[in-house]
């Protein structure tokens, strides 16, 4: 079984339009969720053996929020510029040369491609993952390169309003 839990990068700062988007930091609220939506995969799934999250500061604020969470290693998070504006095809690409040992994927990116990436999966299909808003796929396959095709059911999706946070 392969298994990635795909999760949008929380709620981040407008407040100072001189700060390009790439770089736009987390909000305080951003980061609460992020640690709620966080408690709520731990409790559902393993420890990753790889966070993968888009060099955009949001993305990496919300990786590094879920990792300290997992006790897992901020130095280990992979680094993937491509995410920051990625198609589904670029999210396999990064997922099809992983070692097999890897069963438990994260992975941190942005909408709308992070959307459109999970309608592949999910039904009935939705306008936007909202942020920190995650969904765990599990493929019944055991080689990443057979994950586009392989059977899959997706064991949840979850968003800060489902858990009723402010």
């Amino acid at each position: 079984m392969k298994r990635i839990t795909i999760i949008r990068h929380g709620k981040s700062s407008w407040a100072n339009n001189k700060i390009a988007d790439h770089e736009r930091p987390l909000l305080p609220k951003g980061k609460r969720r992020t640690h709620e939506i966080a408690e709520y995969i731990k409790e559902r799934t393993n420890k990753p053996d790889l966070i993968i999250s888009s060099t955009a500061t949001r993305a990496l604020q919300t990786a590094q929020v879920i990792a300290d969470l997992f006790k897992y290693s901020k130095n280990r998070i992979q680094e993937e510029h491509v995410l920051y504006e990625a198609t589904s095809d670029d999210y396999f690409e990064l997922l099809y040369p992983l070692e097999e040992n890897f069963s438990n994927v994260f992975i941190v990116g942005h909408n709308p491609e992070i959307s459109e990436l999970i309608n592949n999966f999910i039904d009935p299909k939705i306008d936007y993952l909202p942020t920190s808003g995650a969904v765990c796929i599990e493929f019944a396959t055991k080689k990443w390169t057979e994950i586009h095709s392989a059977p899959f059911s997706v064991k949840f999706y979850i968003s800060p309003r489902m858990l009723k946070s402010d």
